[in-house]
């Protein structure tokens, strides 16, 4: 009798076994996560700096994305043309300092020419072989020349600040 009771007892929990096996699920494959609770998703919404028209889209709703890849390509017409136009004015300011620059070495020869005849001047001034009205015209030609050596420079020195800005203007745009 208790070998009996011992059979009917393994019997049971054997077939008790096999009955709880056949009721558990089939493993997963690879990469295949099971488990229970609740995921919740975040929307993300995606936007521009600048406001353009969308050339092509990439990527469509529920795709999943990898970081850096192209979602959405904009026609860039518009800034292409903003770009040429900048390059556009940076070439014109290095021209600018181009053309200041002639224009101050023109002066300073004018200035060393003004020098040269008022130094004459003053050599022939106390021989009486020029007046002293021509020694002041000499005066006021050097002094005239002096002035436009300082505006020259200056000019050159805005001319060179113009084509800083227009260069910081083409690298804003190429951005």
């Amino acid at each position: 009798m208790q070998f009996t009771l011992v059979a009917t007892v393994a019997a049971g929990g054997y077939f008790g076994w096999q009955w709880w096996l056949a009721q558990q699920a089939a493993p997963l494959p690879e990469g295949i996560v099971f488990g229970n609770g609740r995921i919740e998703a975040v929307q993300v919404d995606i936007a521009t700096k600048y406001a353009g028209r969308v050339k092509s889209v990439r990527a469509r709703e529920a795709d999943l994305v990898e970081k850096d890849q192209l979602l959405v390509q904009m026609d860039t017409l518009e800034q292409d043309a903003a770009l040429a136009q900048s390059q556009a004015h940076f070439a014109e300011a290095q021209q600018a300092i181009a053309r200041s620059e002639a224009i101050l070495l023109e002066r300073g020869s004018e200035l060393d020419l003004a020098e040269s005849n008022l130094e004459r001047a003053a050599k022939l001034l106390p021989q009486r072989a020029i007046s002293q009205e021509e020694d002041d015209q000499k005066k006021s030609t050097r002094e005239v020349a002096k002035a436009s050596v300082l505006a020259a420079a200056a000019s050159v020195r805005t001319a060179r600040r113009s084509a800083d800005a227009a260069a910081a203007t083409v690298k804003q745009t190429e951005v």
